[in-house]
């Protein structure tokens, strides 16, 4: 059961970071 919590969480992640890369190019914080 451990396992699927990781694999969940990791895909979360990865998620959220693509969330924050949109809105940081959004604010153009990206090529900073």
């Amino acid at each position: 059961m451990r396992w699927y919590v990781v694999h969940a969480f990791s895909g979360f992640e990865r998620k959220v970071q693509a969330e924050i890369r949109e809105r940081a190019n959004r604010e153009g914080l990206a090529d900073k």
